[in-house]
């Protein structure tokens, strides 16, 4: 998982950020919408092949879907027009700038994104489990409701990326982080269905913190 985010996620968004010098925040927030909506897809999928297919198919026929739209996706960023170099006095650029070793800012920046990661994605693990075993909800619903999440992080993803247009990308980002932080806590009252879907919509439409800070 950590070699195909590296790979592939955060060249694409790095390539994106490069074709928009105004509405970046907003280009990306739409552009990484895709991911909760590939949650959705890929759940649906899952649920109702799992079943029919087995579970070796049922991996083959997402991995076929995936590579579909990761062939479209590289001809589509393949295509150089509107391309904003970043080159600094024409200088080659180089695999690994151990400068980045050297610099506070950019430690900082990454031992924050590690702490987020460490919290903000372990809900999404969990959200299933916890409407099947203290809920005593059905496993398809528990699937349905963590899609609801994902529905919700879809728009949260653009409105987010639009507050970061308007107030900056790090105010969006801390303040993301404070109210996902906040919600965690709030999960422990969530002990019935309805209060539970509250919490996991209202995580859902926060949890954008990802790219705010890719403005």
């Amino acid at each position: 998982m950590g070699l195909g985010f590296g790979l592939l996620y955060v060249p694409t968004v790095a390539l994106i950020s490069r074709r928009f010098e105004t509405n970046r925040a907003v280009a990306l927030g739409v552009a990484t919408s895709g991911a909760p909506a590939g949650g959705i897809i890929y759940t649906v999928i899952f649920n109702q092949l799992i079943s029919r297919v087995g579970f070796g198919w049922t991996v083959r026929v997402m991995g076929f879907v995936m590579l579909f739209l990761f062939i479209g996706a590289a001809l589509l960023l393949s295509s150089e027009g509107g391309l904003k170099s970043r080159a600094v006095n024409d200088r080659p650029r180089i695999l690994i700038d151990m400068r980045a070793l050297k610099d506070l800012p950019f430690w900082s920046f990454t031992v924050a994104n590690f702490l987020i990661y460490l919290g903000y994605i372990t809900p999404y693990y969990y959200i299933p489990t916890y409407a099947q075993t203290r809920l005593h909800t059905s496993r398809s619903l528990g699937s349905y409701i963590l899609m609801a999440s994902q529905g919700a992080s879809i728009v949260g993803r653009v409105a987010t990326t639009v507050f970061a247009h308007y107030y900056g990308s790090m105010v969006s980002w801390v303040l993301c982080g404070l109210i996902s932080g906040i919600l965690c806590l709030s999960w422990i009252s969530a002990d019935t269905l309805p209060r539970f879907i509250v919490f996991v919509a209202f995580y859902g439409t926060n949890i954008p913190l990802l790219f705010a800070d890719l403005n």
